[in-house]
């Protein structure tokens, strides 16, 4: 058999054909192959090293932080790291998670199908992060090949079959395998970060859809009260009409307000019932009675190193490490690549024929693709840096607006109590009044109007402060923390 070189790149070759053949892989050709895959198995030893693995990844003895195995980092390559957010687990109370409110949350972030989804990505990053741990460990396959010949008039025919072990071993490629490994392994914290942040949003919106439900029962019940202080008020009216001494303009006046105050009640069930809608999609279940939540743990008073922890800021971080490792991968596209051969065959003359070769390619940028991929991908690091500035300045301004409407928010809530405490007392001094004639309906009935009206404010600024705790927990990531959202048993292993 005639020997031919290889045709795919990068690949160790042995071949066995019959007892002679293999006789000379098992005695000659096994101790190079030790030679030449041993380097490169110890090599994926230190690179699966449990000592590698972050903490927290849902990889089991499986590294996450990718090093360069081969090749002269480049100097405008940044590290391909990237830290992966966990929220604190001590700096903030998680007593919220002890309550119903907190247990219903923390079930309705874990069976959310947009959280589940962002397990999903996790499990395909980390699949991608070992696919790219192999680039250099050696390929083993074996197989057999028959070929059978008629020559001249069907009087001879010629039966072979080839049994083979093939072996392939990619030996340099100036650092590209590194590079995509650590684009992977930035991948895997991009999709663990990004978890996060999906379960601070769904959080929050859980929290938002609960207090809507309670807002909303509250309002239900005071435009109920307001109806039944009107209905009050027009029978009174009513009678001392029907006794002489009322006047028509104030039975109709009493009547536009009584049909005002049933459109509120209208209006009221509406609402709630949207809620309540919202509030089964969140939580899978019709709300029942529901407590009240309480107020969230306040964060540390330090804005920068709230920025800091923030999952957003770590998402992005994470994306930029993987733009980084693009970056590089492109610029070690021009290096040269070094391929170890070896090919082992019968020879024609039932001798053994051995042949290793060491090849060295290197390809020249004539088409000019290496460079736009070099320029393309600093530009995206660029891009990605300025979205990474303008993030942190959004998310400062948001953390400034949470603390001072917080402040205010205590101060709110004060008025409105007072408020409505005032706007009670002043509607039984007018219906006192007025019974006496020292009143007018009008007067009464205004009076009955800016009372509802403190008390819906007062309902409204109940929910605000809460929700603002919550939200700035949001920003930051603790949300899913203090709600004690656990994920570990959402990531299938790896």
């Amino acid at each position: 058999m005639p020997w031919r070189a290889p045709t795919r790149p990068t690949k160790t070759r042995f071949f066995s054909r019959h007892r002679d053949a293999a006789d000379m892989i098992s005695t000659r050709l096994w101790p190079a192959f030790i030679l030449i895959a041993l380097p490169a198995l110890a090599g994926c030893q230190m690179r699966n090293s449990p000592a590698d693995t972050p903490a927290g990844q849902g990889m089991t003895g499986q590294s996450l932080t990718g090093q360069a195995m081969t090749g002269t980092p480049s100097p405008t390559a940044q590290p391909a790291t990237a830290t992966t957010l966990r929220a604190p687990t001590a700096r903030l109370s998680t007593a919220v998670a002890g309550t119903q409110f907190g247990r219903m949350v923390a079930q309705a972030v874990r069976s959310h199908p947009d959280v589940e989804a962002a397990g999903a990505n996790i499990s395909i990053a980390q699949a991608d992060l070992e696919s790219s741990r192999g680039a250099l460990r050696p390929a083993v396959s074996i197989g057999a090949s028959a070929q059978s010949r008629v020559i001249g008039d069907r009087d001879r025919t010629n039966n072979q079959a080839t049994p083979y072990l093939q072996v392939s071993q990619l030996i340099y490629d100036g650092g590209a395998s590194a590079s995509r490994k650590a684009a992977a392994t930035a991948n895997v914290q991009q999709s663990t970060n990004a978890r996060l942040v999906t379960a601070a949003n769904t959080a929050l919106d859980a929290v938002d859809a609960y207090l809507n439900v309670i807002s909303a029962r509250k309002i239900l019940a005071l435009t109920q009260d307001n109806l039944d202080a009107h209905q009050d008020m027009a029978d009174l009216i009513e009678e001392r009409r029907s006794a002489g001494a009322g006047s028509q303009s104030d039975v109709l006046t009493v009547r536009s307000r009584l049909a005002d105050a049933e459109t509120l009640v209208i209006d009221a069930q509406s609402q709630l019932e949207r809620t309540e809608a919202r509030f089964v999609q969140m939580f899978g279940t019709s709300p029942g009675a529901l407590e009240t939540p309480p107020v969230a743990p306040a964060l540390p008073a330090d804005t920068a190193a709230a920025v800091a922890t923030s999952p957003r800021i770590s998402a992005l971080n994470a994306q930029l490490a993987a733009s980084r490792s693009q970056l590089r991968l492109a610029e070690v596209s021009r290096r040269p690549q070094v391929e170890l051969d070896g090919t082992a065959q019968r020879a024609d003359n039932g001798g053994k024929d051995i042949t290793f070769g060491l090849n060295v390619e290197y390809a020249f940028d004539t088409r000019g693709q290496s460079s736009s991929a070099i320029h393309r991908a600093r530009a995206e690091v660029t891009r990605l840096e300025a979205q990474k500035a303008a993030l942190e300045r959004d998310i400062r301004r948001s953390m400034d607006y949470v603390k001072s409407e917080a402040a205010a928010g205590v101060q709110r809530l004060r008025s409105s109590r007072a408020a409505v405490e005032a706007n009670r007392a002043n509607v039984a001094a007018a219906r006192d009044e007025f019974s006496i004639g020292r009143r007018n309906l009008l007067d009464v009935l205004e009076a009955q109007r800016d009372y509802v009206q403190a008390q819906n404010t007062l309902i409204t600024s109940e929910r605000t402060q809460i929700y603002t705790g919550y939200d700035a927990l949001a920003l930051t990531g603790d949300i899913v923390e203090i709600f004690q959202a656990d994920f570990s048993n959402m990531t299938p292993p790896s």
